[in-house]
């Protein structure tokens, strides 16, 4: 099951599962939005399309049952407007290197912006030692620039910023 698609193409199915289910109610996420989206996408093959929406749906509803208060606050910002996927930008760094990427998620709230970076695959972290992992420590460098980017492009230093390893349900996030 796990190896029906890429850790990069897994991660666009799941993206765009989510963007489409907007984290409404549970109901709506489900395996008729996920297969319609594989196939706007065209991120599945044909012959295997049931069973990657099967595993996306999988992803999906981990993450629902492990971070409800996460879903939660983003079906709130997503009712108000305030939900954005996949953001491009660009910024001058303080030592005057361009730098460029895509947010995967960021929203805003009454307390601010929050940013979180989807990593998708088994291999995205160790799972014996996530929070000492060398990926770990290369994804904080990451979210790090994205939270300077929101500050370079908003004005406002984000709230929190953090990783959501979707394959583990584990989401990690840092204070700004």
């Amino acid at each position: 099951n796990e190896h029906l698609l890429s850790p990069t193409k897994e991660g666009n199915a799941l993206h765009a599962t989510l963007e489409a289910w907007g984290y409404q109610d549970g109901e709506k996420l489900n395996q008729d939005l996920v297969l319609k989206v594989l196939r706007q996408q065209d991120l599945a093959p044909h012959e295997c399309t049931l069973e990657v929406a099967q595993n996306i749906l999988h992803l999906a509803r981990l993450a629902m049952a492990q971070r409800p208060e996460l879903v939660a606050d983003l079906r709130s910002a997503s009712e108000r407007g305030e939900v954005y996927h996949e953001i491009p930008f660009r910024y001058r760094n303080e030592e005057g290197e361009m730098m460029k990427g895509i947010i995967d998620l960021l929203w805003h709230d009454p307390d601010g912006w929050h940013i979180l970076d989807y990593k998708a695959g088994r291999k995205a972290v160790d799972c014996e030692a996530p929070l000492t992992s060398l990926n770990m420590m290369e994804h904080y460098a990451q979210v790090c620039c994205y939270a300077d980017a929101v500050l370079s492009l908003t004005g406002e230093k984000p709230v929190d910023y953090g990783i959501w390893y979707t394959s583990y349900g584990l989401v990690v996030r840092w204070r700004g």
